[in-house]
């Protein structure tokens, strides 16, 4: 064999390393990019969060797997913005029809908490944010955003209301005076009987100081009873007269 074809034979196997070294990157390059892909997938169905997007050019609307999943929908269907529109409670629809079309022709961004309707009929409260993308001629391009299923979030605040609601009911209805007091000595909550009692507006008196209401309080034994009780955790109960 010449030399110079051993040349030739050596260029060739030097192509043919570089090939395969280049091979091997894009196949480490791509099981990295599945990888974060589904470490993405996991954190949104953990977080029930999903992501969307509108093209402008294409008027293609993509969904992630998530929010094919808060609609109850195969996942990869095809959906119009008209038809992902409509999944909306009828009373919703105008409220994020007119966000998106702010969004698509003036690139305000919105943030809405609304309620869907599957295909099963079942409600569904959901959060959907949506952002513009700009050329570099300012022309919006795209609109694209976050979906997430917010209806356990709801049911807590609506049972935290309804307890609320409850409790104060209670109160109310007391025949004993009953008020409340922040860590700042400010009174948070006073019922009726209270401000019978104490000669006060129950709702003009939240956020004032204990003390500067009532005069002398704070170095008499209601001061030291009530910083007691705070400072220990404990219940304290004592007899007093203030005039």
């Amino acid at each position: 064999m010449s030399p110079e074809q051993i040349d030739a034979l050596e260029t060739i196997a030097d192509q043919i390393m570089v090939h395969i070294e280049l091979r091997r990157q894009r196949e480490q390059a791509e099981a990295k990019r599945q990888r974060l892909a589904d470490q993405l997938q996991a954190t949104q169905q953990m977080a029930g969060i999903g992501t969307w997007e509108f093209d402008v050019a294409t008027q293609g609307l993509n969904w992630s797997d998530e929010v094919y999943a808060i609609h109850a929908v195969p996942r990869g269907t095809r959906i119009t913005v008209g038809q992902g529109l409509d999944f909306y409670a009828p009373e919703c629809r105008r409220q994020i029809a007119d966000a998106f079309e702010a969004c698509l022709t003036q690139g305000r961004p919105f943030d809405e908490e609304l309620q869907v309707i599957t295909p099963r009929g079942q409600r569904v409260w959901v959060r959907s944010i949506g952002r513009a993308s700009r050329d570099r001629h300012g022309k919006v391009i795209q609109v694209h955003g976050a979906f997430q299923d917010i209806s356990a979030r709801k049911r807590a605040t609506e049972e935290t209301k309804w307890l609320a609601g409850r409790l104060s009911a209670t109160l109310e209805s007391m025949t004993d005076g009953v008020f409340a007091l922040d860590e700042s000595w400010r009174f948070t909550y006073m019922n009726r009987e209270a401000g019978r009692l104490l000669k006060r507006d129950t709702n003009a008196i939240v956020g004032k100081r204990l003390w500067d209401e009532f005069p002398g309080t704070e170095i008499s034994e209601i001061g030291d009873a009530y910083r007691r009780a705070i400072a220990h955790n404990v219940t304290v109960e004592f007899a007093s007269f203030y005039a």
